[in-house]
């Protein structure tokens, strides 16, 4: 009797904390719990609860991958997952393949040959407003030509620089007609022509036709030479009066077509000078 009292308080246990674990498991879902009576058993027995098949699944986190849980945790341990950390890889320094060439040595008494590209593009219109004095003139004297050193001479950096100096010819002009600055008609005048050649040293302009005695041309001259007036534009002037720019043969026109292509830009006056041309020193 006594031991058939205890196995039935062992069952009634057992009983009451099967039916507070489901209970706490259905109430966490939000559904009623049945009762043993409801499912049919009678007192004093262990009732079989069956879970409601609309109860909802309960949500669980994430199960990690394979690759993710650590081969080393025990069993019934949550698995810590890996989390790979970046490596930073050391950046190797720039690699010369072979020795650094030497920078070039400069002789200073090394011939200087440079050839300019012509003025290619250039308008009479725009020579027109760059230049400061615009003249129609006859060709008196070329003169030799001459470094643009204050005494002349060759400078010691002739080819390298600074200071940059440059080769010009001296050039002696009658002045015939001024459309622009202050010269006077039979006044003459020193121009610059671009280049020369000076002993072993050659500066050349391409394609050009150099300055030649006896010549008539309509120059555009700029008073930024320091030297003289240096010619920023040319156009020789033939018997026919017909004008042919010094930088392109293929440029010919009538010298009347000329002037009055460039006059819509000359200032209305040429009383007043823009920059005086200096007159050949006698």
């Amino acid at each position: 009797m006594e031991s058939y009292s205890r196995r039935q308080f062992l069952r009634q246990a057992l009983a009451v904390a099967a039916t507070g674990a489901l209970g706490a498991a259905t109430v966490a879902c939000g559904q009623p719990l049945p009762s043993a009576a409801s499912a049919g058993a009678t007192p004093g027995e262990v009732a079989t609860l069956t879970p409601s098949p609309t109860l909802a699944a309960p949500a669980f986190a994430a199960v990690p991958t394979k690759s993710d849980v650590s081969p080393l945790a025990p069993t019934g341990v949550v698995p810590t997952l890996i989390v790979p950390t970046a490596v930073r890889q050391p950046i190797e320094p720039t690699k010369i393949i072979g020795p650094v060439p030497p920078k070039p040595t400069y002789d200073p008494s090394a011939p200087c040959g440079i050839a300019a590209v012509g003025r290619d593009g250039v308008t009479p219109r725009l020579s027109a407003v760059t230049a400061d004095a615009i003249v129609i003139g006859t060709v008196l004297q070329v003169q030799e030509a001459r470094w643009s050193t204050p005494d002349g001479r060759r400078p010691t950096n002739a080819c390298g620089g600074p200071p940059y100096y440059r080769i010009y010819t001296p050039v002696v002009v009658r002045v015939e007609q001024a459309s622009k600055g202050s010269a006077l008609p039979t006044q003459e005048i020193v121009v610059e022509g671009y280049g020369g050649t000076v002993g072993q040293d050659r500066l050349s302009q391409l394609p050009d036709t150099p300055y030649a005695a006896g010549e008539r041309a309509l120059l555009f001259l700029s008073a930024a030479g320091g030297t003289g007036s240096a010619t920023i534009g040319r156009y020789l002037i033939n018997a026919a009066g017909i004008a042919t720019n010094a930088t392109d043969p293929n440029e010919n026109l009538p010298l009347q077509q000329l002037l009055d292509d460039i006059a819509p830009v000359l200032p209305r006056s040429t009383a007043i000078p823009r920059s005086p041309i200096p007159a050949t020193p006698r």
